[in-house]
């Protein structure tokens, strides 16, 4: 959470896009309240839900990075969107990737050889 944001209650549904299966999903990952969905962060806390749901998408990762700042995830800064769609992108299938430039601009992944980028027609299909 921002420094503006202060951890006040101990229950994880009490941050914003956390319902019930999220905690549930949470919590069998070994995630059981705010500071330590805080302490894993939301690419960490993604990657573990992702290994006991494979429908874990894109919008859940935002979701858990809005929980993180306290807000809810439409309103994460657009840059941080395509970071977070570059990160889901490369680990979604389990697939290795590389991410070969970093700057939001011209962020590229290459997977399994194939290289794509946000400027693509299909990047925001999940």
């Amino acid at each position: 959470m921002s420094e503006n944001n202060q951890i006040e209650n101990t229950e994880l549904t009490s941050l914003p896009n956390i319902g019930k299966e999220m905690k549930r999903q949470l919590n069998a990952v070994g995630i059981n309240t705010p500071e330590e969905l805080v302490a894993t962060g939301s690419r960490e806390a993604w990657l573990r839900i992702r290994a006991i749901d494979s429908s874990a998408c894109y919008n859940r990762l935002c979701g858990l990075e809005g929980a993180i700042q306290g807000i809810r995830w439409h309103h994460l800064d657009d840059n941080l969107k395509k970071e977070l769609k570059a990160f889901y992108e490369a680990n979604r299938l389990g697939q290795k990737a590389t991410i070969a430039e970093t700057d939001n601009q011209n962020m590229k992944i290459i997977m399994n050889g194939i290289q794509r980028s946000p400027k693509d027609k299909n990047w925001n299909d999940n």
